[in-house]
Order: C-alpha cells, then structure tokens, then sequence
C-alpha cells in the first residue's frame, strides 16, 4: 500500500530516536516542518532528511516490503497524522517519489 510510503518520512525519525516514541515525534512541529520541507525540496536538509529522500522511492515504489515490524506499527500512527494534518504535502509526496514522479 503506497500509504506506508508517505510515512517514511516519520519512520526514519523515529528509528533514528529510538528513546522517543511516535506520539512525541509527532507532537514537535517544528522538526516535522522541516524534515518534509527538506524531502518536497523546499528547504536544507539534516542527516534524517537525506536519509528520508534516498529511502522514499524504495517505499513507495515497492510497498515498504523492506520495513521492519517495528516501522509497520508505526507508520500506521503516522499515515493517519498525515492524513490529518499534511494532506497536501502527502499527495506532492507521493508525486515527486513515485513511480509517475520519476
């Protein structure tokens, strides 16, 4: 499902935070802003925003087969945060990294 795709962008966060639980991450705005400014080209990119933007296509293109069930549980917390909150962003991600984007 191209849902667990758009999530990526929070999934890497969150295995590179491994103290901090999804909710958390969620809830910091700022850091949410500016990890999917960097992955629609908007703005600079930190080490977790590179790694989003090199990991995005594999996910979207192939149905995030290659996430851990730790990442599956939570990109479902994150596709529904998405959804809520950055609908427009998740469409213009889904089309720059996907296969009609390419």
């Amino acid at each position: 499902m191209k849902s667990y795709a758009i999530v990526l962008i929070m999934v890497v966060m969150i295995t590179k935070t491994e103290s901090q639980n999804v909710q958390m991450l969620l809830q910091n705005r700022q850091l949410v802003e500016r990890e999917i400014s960097c992955v629609l080209n908007r703005g600079p990119c930190d080490i977790i925003g590179n790694v989003i933007k090199s990991t995005l296509p594999e996910a979207l293109n192939n149905n995030c087969r290659n996430c851990t069930p730790q990442q599956a549980q939570a990109s479902q917390q994150i596709i529904a945060f998405m959804r809520a909150y950055y609908p427009r962003e998740s469409q213009e991600i889904l089309q720059l990294y996907g296969r009609r984007g390419k």
